[in-house]
């Protein structure tokens, strides 16, 4: 009998699965920059600019403001204070806004500053002219000193509340500052020692009985209305302060 060759049995081996392990998530660390990097909402800080009523100069204020130029406030009240801005000021300015646009500022505010000087100026000389015929003199220039002499004078009987409102008055124009000067002129009148002479050029009220007087309050109501119906320079205007000037002359 032949013997059967046997193969070889193969070894069978039983793969087991494998569990496959979780990776490992790698912790990341924080990191803290250095204190300088760090930055704190409280250290910034805002920048506000007042108005001040020059529409011009309330502009430039509103841009350094929004470019937070610091020290705005400053820059803006260095203007109101001297009427131009420091080499140093405009050298920070062109810094920060660039030569271009600060030049464009310095030459609007220079002009508008120009034209207000122009309109104070004559205003200023009107206002002495109309002191002048209120006071009789002719001089106006004699006359204001003279006025704001005995304003601040006891005679005048003002104290320092009534000088402050006088001022505001006249830094007002127009008829506001006439009511000043006529308030002044009735102080004067009313001054211990004063004497007037009779009004040789128009009369005296008792003889002319066309003229009708014109008090202090209604004049400033015709003022505004022959203003808004004719203009300033109106002969209508004219003949108001006329008759209020002589109306003073006459005690009202």
């Amino acid at each position: 009998m032949t013997e059967e060759i046997k193969k070889p049995v193969e070894d069978t081996k039983v793969e087991t699965p494998k569990v496959e392990e979780t990776p490992k998530v790698e912790e990341k660390q924080s990191i803290t920059p250095p204190d300088e990097l760090v930055l704190d909402p409280k250290d910034e800080k805002e920048i506000s600019v007042k108005e001040t009523g020059n529409k011009t100069l309330d502009q430039v204020g509103k841009l350094l403001q929004e470019k937070k130029i610091e020290g705005a406030q400053d820059i803006v009240n260095e203007y109101l204070d001297e009427g131009a801005f420091s080499l140093a000021t405009q050298a920070k300015l062109i810094e920060e806004l660039g030569e271009s646009v600060v030049s464009m500022l310095v030459n609007n505010l220079d002009a508008v500053a120009a034209q207000e000087k122009e309109s104070g100026d004559k205003e200023r000389g009107r206002l002495m002219e109309y002191a002048a015929g209120v006071f009789e003199a002719s001089d106006p220039e004699a006359t204001w000193t003279a006025i704001q002499e005995f304003a601040k004078s006891p005679e005048s009987g003002f104290s320092d509340s009534d000088l402050g409102a006088l001022n505001d008055m006249l830094s007002q124009g127009g008829i506001a500052a006439e009511m000043a000067i006529d308030r002044v002129a009735k102080a004067y009148s009313s001054s211990e020692g004063y004497t007037q002479e009779a009004d040789l050029v128009h009369g005296d009220v008792s003889t002319n009985s066309n003229f009708k007087p014109l008090s202090r309050s209604d004049y400033a109501t015709a003022m505004r209305e022959a203003v808004q119906k004719h203009g300033e320079n109106s002969r209508q205007v004219e003949e108001l302060r006329n008759r209020r000037t002589r109306s003073i002359g006459l005690g009202y």
